[in-house]
């Protein structure tokens, strides 16, 4: 019963690969197109470091020391086609859950990034409802952003 009850807890603070979820399959493996260009950065100096895409809008209400902070690792163009690869039910302890939702392009030679997705990360998220615990029974996390359009064209 110890087991149970430790696992249980465990499983607040994981995070969750819910790709294929049904909530989760209108975005999964689905093309979108750039709509107008965005930055890819990367935190610290460490290549293995994720690779997050912030708007000027979001990168305006990060802390003042943003550039020293994140590097510019490329750009997005517009018309460029990217991929959502995958969905994930991240925590953020007592704040809650959001999604951290990634991508790839074939200009960034697979490299995935990670889409304004977490609202604890981006003053603007890009997907709605903003985490696991706001989905209902049969809703889908749907795009809410101009930033990016679903596309018939795929990589």
């Amino acid at each position: 019963m110890r087991y149970v009850i430790f696992i249980l807890m465990l499983s607040g603070c994981t995070s969750v690969v819910v790709s294929d979820a049904d909530f989760a399959k209108n975005i999964n493996q689905k093309c979108f197109s750039v709509e107008k260009p965005l930055n890819i950065y990367r935190f610290g100096k460490s290549t293995s470091n994720p690779h997050i895409v912030f708007t000027e809008e979001s990168k305006s209400t990060m802390p003042i020391d943003f550039d020293e902070k994140y590097e510019l690792v490329g750009t997005l163009s517009t018309k460029e086609l990217i991929k959502i690869i995958e969905i994930v039910d991240y925590p953020y302890g007592s704040a809650g859950r959001c999604w951290k939702i990634y991508a790839v392009s074939k200009k960034h030679n697979g490299k995935k990034f990670e889409l304004p997705s977490c609202w604890m990360d981006h003053t603007t998220v890009w997907f709605s409802p903003h985490s696991i615990s706001r989905v209902n029974i049969n809703q889908k996390i749907e795009l809410v952003t101009d930033s990016i359009k679903p596309s018939e064209e795929c990589i």
